[in-house]
């Protein structure tokens, strides 16, 4: 609840159907603030998607939604259909090319990936997460210089941007400067203390810079964070 902002104002007028689910703060804060609108509740959050859709004829900023749910939902094939049907509409939509790419990069699509957020970075040249996910997608490509490029991007657009040092650890690592992954990866594991991959990654580091003692460290952290780990550090000894 609180007190509408014009971009809510915005919302509020004849023709316009705003749905949310009942009993909480949000129905309270549409029923004080919004005098024109028609306010519907709808009690399965799993179907308020649907009903958006469905009471907008399929406009745009439902399929937006679609597409980021799908998104969150671990589905990435069905977040690119959407997406892309969002960009048939609408092709100047930064925040649309970069969930595009997010959706490519789920499935390992990698190029198109790349290519999403390109486009999103030249529609928006500030776009915080499609330059992170284009570091990212950079790094799963072992390109590691473009990706370290982008990772030194993110932090000058947003200093306190924790995953970036992460992503900057794991292009030095896979580039082979050891030196500059162990100072990424312990700003990363000071800002991320609760973190097992800066662990992961920092013990990976420490191994190869021949530190047994503090890659061991870093692995027991890691292992204490995620038991699931030890399965990463088995094949490791295999």
């Amino acid at each position: 609840s609180g007190s509408a902002t014009l971009g809510d104002l915005l919302f509020d007028k004849p023709g316009v159907t705003v749905i949310e689910n009942p009993g909480g703060s949000n129905e309270r804060f549409a029923r004080a603030n919004f005098k024109q609108a028609r306010i519907v509740i709808f009690d399965d959050n799993t179907k308020i998607l649907d009903e958006i859709l469905k009471s907008s004829g399929g406009k745009v900023l439902g399929l937006y939604l679609r597409g980021r749910l799908e998104l969150a939902r671990d589905q990435p094939a069905e977040a690119v259909a959407t997406l892309q049907k969002v960009l048939a509409e609408e092709p100047q939509l930064a925040r649309a090319h970069t969930y595009l790419g997010l959706a490519h990069l789920r499935s390992r699509n990698l190029d198109l990936a790349k290519s999403a957020f390109a486009e999103a970075i030249k529609l928006a040249p500030n776009a915080l997460e499609a330059h992170r996910g284009l570091a990212e997608a950079y790094l799963q490509s072992r390109t590691f210089e473009q990706a370290i490029q982008e990772g030194q991007t993110v932090l000058r657009l947003e200093p306190g941007q924790v995953q970036a040092h992460l992503i900057l650890g794991r292009a030095y690592l896979g580039k082979g400067d050891i030196t500059n992954a162990i100072a990424a990866l312990k700003t990363f594991t000071l800002k991320a203390s609760q973190e097992p991959s800066g662990y992961y990654y920092l013990g990976l580091a420490y191994w190869q810079q021949r530190h047994e003692s503090d890659a061991l460290v870093a692995f027991d952290k890691a292992l204490t964070l995620n038991p699931h780990l030890i399965d990463v550090l088995s094949q490791m000894a295999a």
